[in-house]
């Protein structure tokens, strides 16, 4: 869940390997889904940050703590939106072929799974300590917008039962046209690394620190860029500048390998009882002179409004998503 290191918390929604595409798309990570959001503080309020395992739970007391994901690069994040839903990034259960691709984002989806064990989600503070709460996963609903890597990077997990009001309440999605509705500020609660630093050369990680993959809030986040016109979206990236895709929203250093599938929230909502979601943790890229990642991509969950809305009608008890008015 890196894309090609970013995997290890988000950071490079597809992993960051070479996998190869060109390098400008190496700055999105989207394959490690298991680091703390930058440098930022312990959460306890936003338990609707969850984290998700796609890999085996671990049962054996010499290998680590028993019942946490102990896996590297397959834990991210996701946001409740409704007792038994949680959206996430796709890059943390499904693979990505850019066997035919000509850039970071002309990847496509397929719909076979990161690995064979069954995907699990917890709402517990640590996905890897503190014997995590797991709930099953029935079922990974795709969105029929788009399969590319970039504009694609969303999926809604349905559980197998639903998480208790008391346990977690759900927050809101944002569907309204995020061109027309650009916050200044944002929000982001995940679990990923904390710190991380990269090779400016090949994307290799050279140091990197896990802070125990807790859920962290990181406030106060510039937003940088959205646009639904090719190219008008450009950041410096090892190699080459990553031009943004349409699909993606750009903002500023926040993000590490774990905190793919997390939730930009707007900043003004993240204090509130209605949390407003906009978009989904799927990248970064890595400044090319320092090696530290200086931006952070999520996919706008407006290009996927009618998937989400009809998904949250469908499939659960209570819709949460806004609506246009």
């Amino acid at each position: 869940m890196n894309l090609k290191h970013l995997t290890a918390a988000l950071a490079v929604v597809l992993s960051m390997t070479a996998c190869g595409v060109d390098t400008q798309n190496a700055a999105d990570d989207q394959s490690s889904v298991g680091a703390d959001l930058l440098n930022a503080p312990v959460d306890s309020r936003n338990t609707w940050s969850v984290g998700v395992c796609a890999g085996p739970i671990n049962t054996d007391p010499a290998a680590g703590p028993v019942g946490g994901c102990l896996t590297p690069n397959i834990r991210c994040t996701g946001s409740l939106i409704a007792p038994n839903l949680v959206l996430t990034a796709r890059h943390c259960v499904h693979t990505i072929d850019y066997s035919a691709a000509t850039d970071f984002c002309s990847g496509v989806f397929t719909t076979n799974p990161v690995t064979t064990a069954p995907l699990k989600v917890t709402t517990s503070p640590s996905a890897t300590v503190g014997n995590p709460v797991w709930y099953d996963v029935d079922q990974v609903l795709t969105s029929p917008v788009t399969d590319l890597s970039c504009a694609g990077d969303l999926v809604i997990l349905k559980l197998h039962r639903a998480v208790p009001r008391s346990v977690a309440r759900p927050v809101f999605v944002d569907v309204r046209e995020l061109t027309t509705h650009q916050p200044s500020q944002v929000a982001v609660v995940g679990r990923g690394a904390i710190d991380e630093t990269f090779n400016t050369t090949d994307y290799s990680v050279t140091s990197v620190t896990e802070g125990g993959l807790k859920r962290r809030i990181l406030e106060h986040i510039p937003f940088v860029c959205v646009s639904n016109t090719p190219g008008t979206c450009v950041a410096p990236d090892i190699g080459a500048p990553f031009t943004i895709d349409p699909g993606y929203a750009e903002i500023g250093q926040s993000i590490l390998q774990g905190d793919s599938g997390s939730g930009i929230v707007r900043q003004w909502s993240i204090n509130t009882d209605i949390p407003q979601i906009i978009a989904v943790t799927s990248a970064i890229t890595v400044d090319p002179q320092t090696g530290v990642p200086n931006f952070g991509y999520g996919t706008r969950v407006d290009r996927h409004a009618s998937f989400i809305k009809s998904t949250l009608h469908q499939c659960s008890p209570e819709t949460n998503a806004l609506v246009e008015n």
